[in-house]
């Protein structure tokens, strides 16, 4: 399959950054696995995935939007 064929998503104006959140952490604590290549704690890992705060990436999208 040629690369120009593949779905592509280009309107993330509906993704929500808590979902993210919410299914990485609920990735993290499943039966699933998953390479923790800095041996960190599932604790630490959490903090990580939730000290992301919310605006970060509108407020850049938003002004990339507007130039």
């Amino acid at each position: 399959m040629d690369e120009d064929d593949l779905p592509r998503i280009t309107d993330l104006s509906s993704l929500e950054p808590e979902n993210f959140k919410v299914r990485n952490t609920a990735f993290l604590l499943g039966d699933s696995h998953y390479d923790n290549i800095y041996n960190e704690s599932q604790t630490e890992l959490r903090r990580q995935i939730w000290g992301v705060r919310n605006g970060d990436y509108s407020e850049s999208a938003s002004s990339a939007n507007a130039s």
